[in-house]
């Protein structure tokens, strides 16, 4: 090899080493971004150092700004490579964001810090965070309560909410319930929340499914695509609760023995609740497998036709003895009960 080419060699790596130490400081990390529905710290990571271990005055590397006067926070170096914002508090839903660095953000070595112009993420439209009844068997005409992490407008709930159920091809409207119905209910939940933990009305949907549901048939409630917080940003999935129909109610009713012996059963589901709810009008309450047999025995014997007495009779059809006992007794082998038409007859 001559002395040329040795130079050359020389040359060449001293400028790749060159554009080694040269070249711009990245930014490796920046979450959330898109949607995502908790949010209570950005997080932003470089590829090299831009922050001096313990400067507490050096320059925020980014500017947060989120559409809610309330979306407030503060930022913080955790070392020489990550910065975090922190929020007050947790996002409500339909906030959105953008993270975007400072124009003449620069690394320690002194090279720029390259990036994408600016991060963007969002909390989304209204999520419901629970519901009433929670899964399990509902009844035909459910009332249900969502509870959501923030208010909604309720015209795009009842446009994108719906019910499904099985033996019934098309989605199924829902019916939100308002004015008197719906305040009679708050009062029921609100009962439960007391000291710090206060209800919020307006995070708190009432609805019912727009038509009966058959007995007996899986049933799903769903919370749409295009429900808008009050902001406008809205939901870009669905959630969906299911559900089974109780079965058709019924009593079963069999003489065992003519004017002695009756048999009343049931196996099914019915509503669990007590007297002081229903005295109050509430008639809601959750579902729970119910079964009884009862036997009924007369308590004494019935009379023998032919055996009332003509003195018993007239007290029977003139006295308030009577009426309490029912009024006249017709007698088989009486003018009275061979005239007796029922009415209509």
């Amino acid at each position: 090899m001559n002395a040329s080419t040795v130079q050359k060699c020389l040359a060449a790596l001293l400028f790749a080493g060159a554009s080694v130490t040269t070249s711009a400081a990245t930014i490796e990390r920046v979450v959330p971004q898109g949607e995502v529905r908790q949010v209570r710290q950005v997080q932003v990571r470089f590829s090299e150092s831009v922050s001096k271990i313990g400067d507490l005055n050096q320059p925020a590397p980014f500017a947060i700004e989120c559409a809610s006067p309330g979306a407030v926070g503060k930022g913080r170096w955790v070392d020489d490579r990550n910065w975090v914002f922190d929020f007050e508090r947790d996002l409500g839903p339909g906030i959105a964001c953008t993270a975007t660095p400072k124009a003449d953000l620069k690394a320690l070595s002194g090279t720029a810090v390259r990036g994408a112009p600016a991060y963007r993420f969002s909390t989304g439209g209204p999520a419901v965070l629970r519901t009433e009844p929670y899964g399990g068997t509902i009844d035909e005409d459910q009332t249900f309560y969502l509870y959501l992490n923030g208010a909604a407008k309720l015209e795009t709930v009842a446009a994108n909410a719906f019910c499904t159920a099985e033996q019934m091809a098309d989605k199924i409207p829902v019916k939100l319930i308002d004015g008197n119905e719906r305040a009679e209910l708050l009062k029921r939940i609100e009962k439960r929340y007391s000291g710090t933990q206060k209800l919020d009305p307006a995070s708190v949907v009432t609805l019912r499914c727009a038509q009966r549901l058959p007995p007996g048939v899986k049933a799903s409630l769903s919370w749409g695509a295009g429900i808008a917080a009050l902001s406008g940003v809205m939901t870009s999935r669905p959630q969906v609760f299911t559900y089974r129909v109780r079965e058709q109610f019924k009593v079963a009713f069999t003489c065992e023995r003519e004017f002695d012996t009756w048999r009343m059963t049931f196996d099914g589901m019915a509503t669990q609740t007590s007297s002081a709810n229903l005295v109050e009008g509430n008639k809601d309450g959750p579902l729970v497998d119910l079964r009884f047999d009862v036997e009924a025995v007369l308590a004494a014997p019935p009379w023998v036709q032919g055996a009332l007495d003509s003195e018993s009779g007239t007290q029977l059809e003139t006295s308030l003895v009577g009426d309490l006992m029912g009024g006249p007794r017709l007698e088989t082998n009486t003018e009275k009960m061979r005239a007796f038409r029922p009415p209509g007859a």
